[in-house]
């Protein structure tokens, strides 16, 4: 096990003071809490645009990088994959950004932050009363197992693999809801028969 503060860096997203309903013009876009879900970062064309003059060196994202929710029930991590243009982060999201020259696959690094003993372990460094807030300080020391490349490789399309034939017989378990519920509500108008 090593600390992912050895293999990458964590910063708070940016703090930007004004109003972000209506903000629809500007130099750089700005990714807010509801845009991070478990598997995108929402739409990019739906990204309230700003302008900013200045911003220091590491705050535009980059292919890569991992959006976490520090705050409140859900602390996911996404991968953020081909951000658009100059593309940030509002706090109080925070960025994962691999180290330099260190041997992990960013999918690897989502898929173990969203494991549920993973969550457990970040959950017990939450502060906060009425709302849960993870500091950088407790990701920082979170402990990694790092296995080599091809093995987290392995484990991406693995889990990948998985996901997707789990959401396949959802999508089959809720087209059977749906169609079992129709026939019923046509049993009790009288339009149909139920059969033995």
């Amino acid at each position: 096990m090593i600390l992912l503060d050895d293999i990458a860096t964590i910063h708070s997203g940016y703090t930007y003071r004004g109003s972000l309903k209506d903000a629809n013009s500007g130099n750089v876009q700005i990714i807010q809490m509801g845009d991070a879900w478990p598997d995108s970062i929402g739409q990019a064309w739906r990204f309230p645009w700003i302008s900013l003059k200045k911003m220091p060196r590491h705050f535009p994202l980059r292919n890569g990088d991992l959006i976490f929710r520090a705050r409140g029930l859900n602390n996911i991590t996404v991968l953020l994959e081909n951000p658009p243009g100059l593309t940030i982060c509002n706090a109080p999201l925070m960025f994962i950004r691999m180290r330099p020259r260190q041997q992990v696959l960013p999918a690897y690094l989502q898929w173990y932050l969203n494991l549920a003993p993973t969550q457990k372990l970040i959950e017990a460094g939450a502060t906060g009363e009425k709302i849960r807030i993870i500091s950088s300080q407790t990701m920082r020391a979170l402990p990694v197992p790092l296995p080599t490349m091809a093995i987290q490789q392995a484990i991406v399309d693995e889990d990948r693999q998985a996901r997707q034939f789990l959401q396949e017989h959802i999508e089959k378990i809720e087209a059977l809801k749906t169609k079992t519920a129709d026939t019923l509500l046509k049993c009790a108008k009288g339009e149909a028969i139920l059969s033995a």
